[in-house]
């Protein structure tokens, strides 16, 4: 055993050294860090053997399982993104509806805290709770004069979405 590796390590941290835990292992159960609050098994150098390639396969396999993992979640994360511009083409507040050229006077408005509940939208939701909506359906064109002027206005000073 080299002088290099640690006396006291997790599974992971031994693999990556070249040795493999032996069947009898048991491990010390310990805190991860004074900064993490979960609990790891740790092994002493009489609870592992040096073998480099099955450590290296441990290792691979590992991190193939790593990368299916954050496979999965960028499929999810972009599955969300896509769901969350569908509902932004829906549901817009009063002044995003001005800048896309529509009047929502007098329609009636959704809070956003209720639209994030009924889409049951996770992880700090899609709309703004604090926000009034209004669906496509209830928006209608600007017909006077004084409502194509609101809407020139809106356009000229930007979409804040």
């Amino acid at each position: 055993m080299d002088k290099s590796t640690d006396s006291c390590m997790t599974e992971k941290q031994w693999n990556k050294k070249g040795y493999v835990l032996k069947e009898n292992a048991e491990g010390i159960l310990g805190w991860q860090s004074c900064y993490y609050n979960y609990k790891v098994l740790r092994y002493t150098e009489d609870e592992v053997e040096y073998k480099p390639e099955e450590a290296k396969a441990l290792v691979k396999a590992l991190q193939h399982q790593y990368y299916l993992s954050h496979k999965r979640n960028v499929e999810r994360w972009e599955r969300e993104m896509k769901r969350r511009d569908e509902l932004h083409k829906i549901h817009r507040t009063y002044y995003q509806w001005l800048v896309a050229g529509k009047i929502a006077d007098g329609a009636p408005c959704i809070p956003g805290e209720l639209l994030n509940k009924y889409y049951r939208i996770d992880g700090g939701g899609c709309f703004g709770s604090s926000y009034n909506y209004y669906h496509v359906d209830d928006v209608r064109d600007p017909e006077t004069e004084e409502e194509k002027q609101k809407v020139r206005e809106a356009q000229e000073r930007g979409f804040c979405y």
